[in-house]
């Protein structure tokens, strides 16, 4: 028996004005948040993420800051890079269509990909802190 399935994906409108980008990026890493929860705790602690994997947290890096509710698409954000970070925003909110497993390192061809638990849950579980690590080092490994 054959069974076809037609799947239809929501591509969403790429909405810059809900995004905010610092850095310079020049590591080729974006890290991706939502703007509710990049408060100065989570700056902070993201800044010792970088500093743990020798990233400089202005030159080495994008943070990218989404509204809450938005949606962007990852591949028009206008500048180039290879490993993205993204904290508490699942896959569809960035216009990648896939299951993913939070804190595993996913690749794509060329890139890499990290999803995690909002910057507020790694910052007050020790068990995704590890779990980041864990794949943070091997992203940067090569």
């Amino acid at each position: 028996m054959f069974l076809k399935r037609d799947i239809l994906f929501d591509i969403p409108q790429n909405d810059t004005s809900s995004l905010q980008i610092q850095g310079k990026g020049a590591k080729n890493l974006v890290v991706i948040c939502s703007t509710s929860d990049f408060n100065e705790e989570a700056k902070l602690l993201l800044k010792n993420i970088m500093k743990a994997v020798s990233h400089d947290f202005v030159e080495d890096i994008f943070v990218v800051t989404v509204n809450n509710g938005s949606k962007i698409l990852l591949n028009e954000l206008g500048f180039h890079y290879r490993n993205a970070v993204i904290f508490g925003l699942k896959p569809q909110e960035i216009g990648i269509n896939i299951e993913h497993v939070q804190n595993h390192l996913l690749r794509l061809d060329d890139f890499q990909f990290i999803f995690s638990q909002s910057l507020k849950e790694v910052g007050t579980n020790q068990t995704y802190k590890t779990a980041l690590w864990k794949n943070l080092q091997s992203m940067f490994a090569s």
